[in-house]
């Protein structure tokens, strides 16, 4: 897990808002982060949509016109992200995707106050924002639903049975 570190500038790509003026990544880049950024800033990878469709060879279905038009994507995550729209918008903006069709989260559940002091949390913002942020570069057209729940889930344990 990354460490949340005070904001410098307008977030870049995939990142995650865990509080006011805190992120879970820090880019001092005016461009979208490329490998070389992630390695030097955060000692891991980071890749691009049009890399990711690439390594899963789904650049033709994309090319031929499938796109996800007229389906919708449901993810499930705890807790999910404080503000997992305007990320999705920042990602959309600095990969040149479109806005997807429809995005709405439903807490059916209930919810739990972020916490940006808690790891868990801290997490599943960073899971539930990479889940909607590549769902949507796999599938541009798709809309997406985002269901949260109140509890950490693991392996299907807790939270996903009450759906």
């Amino acid at each position: 897990m990354l460490s949340v570190s005070a904001r410098q500038n307008a977030p870049i790509g995939a990142l995650t808002h865990v509080a006011k003026g805190k992120y879970i990544a820090r880019w001092k880049l005016k461009s979208p982060p490329v490998d070389t950024d992630c390695r030097k800033q955060m000692q891991m990878s980071c890749y691009s949509p049009t890399e990711i469709r690439t390594a899963y060879g789904i650049n033709s279905i994309l090319n031929a016109g499938y796109i996800g038009t007229g389906e919708t994507i449901v993810i499930i995550d705890s807790f999910g992200s404080p503000d997992p729209e305007k990320d999705l918008h920042q990602f959309d903006t600095d990969y040149n995707l479109p806005d997807p069709p429809s995005f709405k989260v439903l807490s059916p559940l209930g919810t739990v106050k972020f916490d940006a002091s808690n790891t868990d949390q801290l997490g599943w913002a960073q899971e539930t924002n990479l889940d909607i942020q590549w769902a949507h570069a796999m599938a541009p057209g798709a809309s997406i639903v985002l269901l949260t729940s109140p509890v950490s889930e693991t392996q299907g344990v807790q939270g996903l049975p009450d759906f």
